[in-house]
C-alpha cells in the first residue's frame, strides 16, 4: 500500500492491489480523468473544426479558412513553449486556470465575431489558452498520488485523453450535421465548463495548497 503524505502527515493510503483501496482511488481519479478526456476533446475538436467554422460563418474561401488551423496550432505550439518558462513562477493550478480563462475568452470571441479576422483571432486565442493546460495537468499527477502511483495513474490519464480526442470530434460532426458548424463555440464552451468543474473538484478532493511543490 502507498501512503501519500503532505508536510509529514499521512493524508491518503491506498493501492491498486487492495479492492477497497482501489475503489477509493477510483473515486479520487474520476474527476481527474474526466478533466483529461474533456481537455483533449476540446483541443482536438477546436483544431479539426476551427477552419470549417470560420469558412461557414464568414463565407471566405477554403484556402483563406485553412489559415485558421495554422494560427490555432501555431498559437498552441508557441504558447506551450512559453508555458515552460511560466511554470517556473506559476503553480500548475494557476497555469490551468489561466489557460482555461484565456481559451474561454477565445470561445466567446468566436461566438460574437462578425468578421473572418475576429473569428480567426478567437480560434487562435483558444489555442493559446490550451497551451499550458495539458502539461500542467500531467505535472500535477505526482502531487495527487505520489511517486509510487503516478506512473500507473498517468497511464490512465493517457487512455482517457485519447478517448476524448477520438470520440468528441466525430460527435461534434454528428451534432453539426443538422444544425451547422455555428454550434462550434457553444460546444466548446460546454466542454470547457465541464472541464472547469472536473479540475476544481479535483482541487477540492485533494485539498490542494497554493503551490503543488509543497507536497510529496
Amino acid at each position: 500500500m502507498m501512503e501519500f503524505t503532505c508536510n509529514g502527515v499521512v493524508r491518503w493510503g491506498f493501492g491498486f492491489d487492495n479492492p477497497n483501496h482501489a475503489a477509493a482511488l477510483f473515486c479520487a481519479l474520476l474527476p481527474l480523468l474526466c478533466g483529461f478526456a474533456l481537455y483533449n476533446a476540446m483541443e482536438t475538436t477546436a483544431g479539426l473544426w476551427g477552419a470549417t467554422f470560420v469558412h461557414d460563418r464568414c463565407g471566405i474561401s477554403t484556402s483563406d479558412a485553412a489559415l485558421t488551423s495554422t494560427l490555432y496550432f501555431g498559437a498552441l505550439t508557441v504558447g506551450r513553449f512559453f508555458a515552460g518558462f511560466a511554470a517556473k513562477r506559476w503553480s500548475d493550478r494557476q497555469l490551468i486556470r489561466a489557460g482555461l480563462g484565456i481559451s474561454a475568452l477565445g470561445m466567446l470571441l468566436t461566438w460574437c465575431s462578425g468578421s473572418a479576422w475576429l473569428a480567426m483571432g478567437g480560434v487562435c486565442l483558444i489555442g493559446l489558452g490550451f497551451a499550458p493546460i495539458y502539461p500542467a495537468m500531467l505535472h500535477a499527477t505526482p502531487f495527487y498520488f505520489g511517486a509510487e502511483l503516478s506512473q500507473q495513474v498517468m497511464g490512465l490519464e493517457m487512455a482517457l485523453a485519447y478517448v476524448g480526442s477520438t470520440f468528441f470530434p466525430p460527435l461534434f460532426g454528428m451534432l453539426a450535421a443538422p444544425r451547422g458548424t455555428s454550434i462550434y463555440p457553444g460546444f466548446l464552451l460546454i466542454c470547457l465548463l465541464l472541464a472547469v468543474t472536473a479540475t476544481e473538484l479535483t482541487d477540492r478532493l485533494f485539498e490542494k495548497r497554493e503551490s503543488y511543490g509543497k507536497c510529496s
